[in-house]
């Protein structure tokens, strides 16, 4: 299973990169359609494509050619093959926007990650409680031909948010978890309330005062958890303390039994004149 799993790895690079992008399938005889798709994240996010040889997709996917202000296009609209109301040739999908999310997340392209989480955000509380649309129209903001009700589409309201925006990489057998969380500056703060690791039960609260960034920690219930925070951020980090200790460098791990408190000093990148 290890050689085959690596031998589909190296497939996934060899086979699809084409001309500085990524096609999705294949066609009988190893064909590469000239089909650019969203769904390039999912192999993003498997870790098959290695960091750099993504850049034009993540260009493209953040494009008006696949972004709506409602969600991500599986295909963009200047492809022949483009239909706005159909599932896989043109609707916008909450569960595509919220693969390309985490991709994006995953690749550092923080302002487009924010973008996308924020348009599938918005479709929460537009129709009935509980209504998350499968698909939505390419063109228009309208449910297109798809189910009302789709699971996928709710778990993408919330996984951004979790995985992407708090950076949170759980590892419950290990008694740890990872953080990178990211505030947007425009943003004064963000919560993340009752997280589960394993046994442990935690809230997170981010907030943002002057050049300070502040993470703070609650274990509400459960064993003591082993943490590893860094911070998500285009500014440049001047320096790092864990409650009021300082520490070098831009990670800080250490074990929360109760509270916690992690604070980065950031200074913005001087203009490029």
């Amino acid at each position: 299973l290890a050689e085959r799993a690596s031998l589909a790895r190296a497939a996934v690079v060899r086979r699809a990169q084409e001309g500085g992008t990524y096609r999705f399938d294949r066609r009988a005889g190893d064909a590469l359609p000239g089909l650019d798709t969203a769904l390039v994240a999912v192999p993003i996010l498997l870790g098959l494509i290695p960091q750099g040889l993504a850049d034009a997709w993540y260009d493209a996917v953040a494009s008006e050619r696949f972004t709506t202000p409602w969600g991500v296009r599986l295909i963009p609209q200047d492809d022949p093959r483009f239909d706005p109301e159909s599932g896989h040739r043109g609707a916008a999908s909450p569960l595509a926007t919220g693969w390309v999310s985490l991709a994006e997340w995953r690749g550092g392209r923080c302002q487009a990650a924010l973008r996308h989480l924020v348009a599938n955000a918005s479709l929460a509380f537009e129709r009935a409680k509980g209504a998350f649309d499968r698909a939505l129209h390419g063109l228009e903001r309208l449910p297109a031909r798809a189910r009302p009700d789709d699971a996928g589409s709710a778990a993408m309201m919330i996984l951004p948010v979790v995985e992407g925006l708090f950076g949170v990489q759980p590892d419950a057998l290990a008694g740890a978890v990872s953080l990178a969380p990211h505030l947007p500056p425009e943003w004064n703060r963000a919560c993340l309330r009752r997280l589960r690791v394993g046994g442990t039960l935690l809230d997170l609260g981010l907030r943002r005062r002057g050049p300070t960034v502040t993470l703070s920690l609650e274990k509400l219930a459960g064993p003591p958890i082993r943490v590893t925070a860094r911070l998500q951020s285009d500014e440049k980090i001047a320096g790092l303390a864990v409650d009021e200790e300082p520490l070098g460098g831009e990670r800080a791990t250490f074990e929360l039994d109760r509270l916690a408190e992690v604070r980065w000093d950031v200074e913005a990148e001087p203009p490029a004149w």
